[in-house]
């Protein structure tokens, strides 16, 4: 990857400093999409944009967005048609050479988008940039990653071998950020929808992001694309963001758990060779005992599981007690 230069070069300001669409998909997450847009116009000045709202029926009263910013460009859609068509929907009203997508609940914090700009001008084989992301609390999250694999369901971000064992090798090779490579910027597989910068010349050339997923998965099927294509996708870590995940997805906690699985499935037979498909039915069987798993797990009350937890095991000691207490 060639090295970023630090100046603009003999590029006339003018040329580069382009006009970026910004795109945001709102559902029910109104007060982070009128907080994230702030934050784009704090962080951005240095590159002039234009911003478009897809609402997706938020029932969170997403008109209050134009009374904190009534340049933007808001659509009220009357249902919500999912993440992916939104998206496209939204591009058809766009015309700038490079576009912004970013979730409502992520901020962009640091270093100047002109440098992400600059970057892609200079470097016309990338179709899609992903910045640095960062949780809530201030830790990488895991945004540049290898393509989906069987090894992904075991050593994904919020896998229990990866909560038990967070600095292990299987997952350090399948998350490209977690390693330091001493660059600050490298190609990876993809990178996270939450927020990435694509090249508008890319993202027409393969028709936009693929309608079939309607949440989830929708970012990698797009890198994906886009590097069959011909394109390159590359994790920057001189632009900066962070992303408070899951506030849309938490309006709608059940729903949201089974797209992200739907979607997985999809993904693994739109992508995966003849041979790796004969483990569908596996596949189905491993998705379908994480999703339960993770229904259950989401919906326990802890407080409750913790008090019968402490009841049974009050019994078991009782009973212990009672019949040692009976013994010779």
């Amino acid at each position: 990857m060639p090295k970023m230069r630090e100046s603009w070069s003999n590029v006339s300001l003018d040329k580069i400093l382009k006009v970026v669409d910004v795109i945001i998909v709102n559902f029910n997450s109104t007060d982070y999409a009128i907080q994230s847009i702030s934050a784009i116009k704090r962080i951005s000045k240095d590159v002039p944009f234009k911003i478009v709202v897809f609402d997706n029926a938020s029932a969170d009263a997403p008109e209050r967005i134009l009374d904190f910013h009534p340049g933007t460009n808001l659509i009220l859609n009357s249902s919500n048609i999912g993440y992916s068509r939104a998206i496209n929907l939204a591009l058809e009203t766009c015309s700038s050479p490079y576009v912004l997508i970013l979730n409502p609940d992520t901020f962009i914090s640091g270093g100047p988008i002109g440098c992400v700009i600059e970057y892609l001008e200079h470097n016309r084989s990338i179709g899609i940039i992903g910045p640095k992301i960062l949780e809530e609390d201030g830790s990488i999250q895991g945004s540049a990653r290898r393509y989906p694999s069987l090894c992904t369901t075991m050593f994904g971000r919020k896998s229990l071998l990866t909560r038990l064992f967070p600095g292990n090798p299987i997952t350090k090779r399948e998350f490209f950020c977690f390693n330091d490579t001493g660059f600050h910027a490298y190609e990876v597989d993809w990178v996270s929808g939450a927020c990435m910068f694509i090249r508008r010349k890319a993202i027409e050339e393969i028709k936009g992001f693929d309608e079939d997923y309607f949440l989830y998965w929708e970012d990698a099927d797009l890198c994906k694309r886009m590097n069959d294509a011909g394109w390159k996708t590359v994790y920057y870590t001189k632009a900066i963001a962070t992303h408070f995940v899951g506030k849309s997805s938490d309006t709608a906690p059940i729903q949201s758990i089974g797209h992200f699985h739907h979607s997985s499935y999809k993904y693994f037979m739109k992508h995966s060779n003849k041979l790796v498909k004969w483990v569908a039915p596996i596949v189905i069987l491993g998705l379908s005992i994480r999703y339960l798993t993770i229904i259950v797990s989401t919906f326990v009350n802890r407080k409750k599981f913790l008090y019968i937890q402490h009841k049974i095991l009050n019994r078991i000691q009782f009973f212990i007690v009672k019949n040692n207490h009976r013994c010779p």
